[in-house]
This record gives C-alpha cells, structure tokens and sequence, in this order.
C-alpha cells in the first residue's frame, strides 16, 4: 500500500493519488465510466462486494481474508471534447487490516478490469 511518507515504487497504485485521513491512506482515482458501468464491473473486480446507495453515489464493502476494503464513487460533470461527452467519477478505496504487498496485489486486479473499460 502507498503510504504518504514512501515513495511509490508500484506502477498500479501510481494512477491512484493517496488523500491522507484519520482512519488511515485513502487511494483516490478519476475514472471515465458512468455509475451503470461501474457498478456492472464491481462484482468481477472485486469478490464478495456488497453495494450501498446513497444521494452522493455508491459505497462498497468486501470482507476477504486480508481484511476489508472499502470503495466509495461519486460522479462528476462530463469532461467535454469538441462533441464528444465523456463521463466522469471519482472512486476512493481504503483498506484495513491489508499489508502493503496484499494491498498491491488488490490495486493490480482492480486495474486490469476497469483497463478494458477507459478507467
């Protein structure tokens, strides 16, 4: 896991911009995806995922063996090109109880599933 105090040395987790808060590093991305696409990808990304809604965007949960990680996505504006609409979210994941290589290995399959996808 990114810590702010060390430097990242993990090609996965240098698109994730880490936000410092009291419950510990939370791992910050822009993603291109609506909510639908998103949420439609979750259960292949993630296992055991358990999905909340709320006026803001959703909230996920997953209990593994490691610990737990929690995912948070809130949509933003579309980012305009000429005629082209693209959407927009922002997606925040924190661990807890997770090493850092367990954290790593959490960042690389999250990734390689939402690369397909223009995340």
């Amino acid at each position: 896991m990114l810590h702010s105090n060390q430097t990242n040395s993990n090609p996965i987790a240098a698109y994730m911009t880490p936000v410092n808060a009291p419950a510990g590093t939370i791992f910050q991305k822009e993603m291109s995806l609506t909510m639908d696409e998103f949420t439609r990808a979750m259960p292949k990304a993630v296992q055991g995922i358990v999905t909340q809604t709320d006026k803001a965007g959703l909230s996920f949960r997953s209990d593994c063996d490691q610990g737990t990680v929690f995912i948070s996505c809130r949509p933003k504006a579309n980012r305009e090109l000429g005629s082209l609409s693209l959407p927009r979210m922002t997606v925040e994941i924190q661990f807890c109880n997770f090493s850092a290589p367990e954290s790593d290995d959490f960042f690389n399959r999250f990734a390689l599933m939402f690369l397909r996808m223009g995340g």
